[in-house]
């Protein structure tokens, strides 16, 4: 320890100190964001916590895919419909890729939905489903669809199955 008694933080240099300011700012502004889309107790697509890691990955994504970056702004804007419309491309472009890019493509379907449950649950719906084809095993998209399905009361067999799952 340095002379002066400051410890650990007197080895922080001004670099360091910068990227920590970033990093917080960074923080700061999805948890902002996040707060925006928490529902106030109603059913929603998407939990605290899927919201939260969605908005994370579109925020750590954006220095290498500009979308994600206007997405988040988007997001920031309360636009969430032209969020998830500049995003949808994207995910049904990895959709039709070879097979080995499925749970890529399901984790992308299961992002878009989280984005689309906080304007429309029903499309939600659809991109989680779209999501469990892609993956079956993507259990936060198999979980928000079983949740979707008894929010909303539409158990076919198929989703019957799925609320079973849930459960487990």
């Amino acid at each position: 320890m340095p002379a002066g008694g400051t410890g650990y933080l007197a080895w922080i240099n001004r670099e360091q100190d910068q990227e920590i300011i970033v990093h917080r700012d960074f923080h700061d502004r999805v948890e902002q964001i996040a707060r925006r889309y928490r529902p106030p107790g109603g059913a929603a697509a998407a939990g605290p916590d899927r919201i939260l890691e969605t908005l994370t990955a579109l925020a750590e994504g954006s220095g290498a895919n500009p979308d994600y970056a206007k997405a988040l702004d988007l997001l920031e804007a309360g636009k969430p419909k032209e969020a998830e419309a500049l995003l949808r491309p994207a995910a049904e472009k990895m959709a039709t890729d070879a097979k080995s890019r499925n749970k890529e493509a399901s984790e992308a379907f299961r992002r878009l939905a989280d984005i689309a449950g906080f304007s429309d649950p029903k499309r939600a719906r659809e991109d989680y489903a779209r999501a469990v084809d892609l993956d079956p095993d993507n259990v936060p998209a198999l979980l928000a669809l079983g949740e979707l399905d008894i929010d909303y009361g539409e158990l076919d067999p198929g989703g019957t199955a799925r609320c079973a799952a849930c459960w487990c």
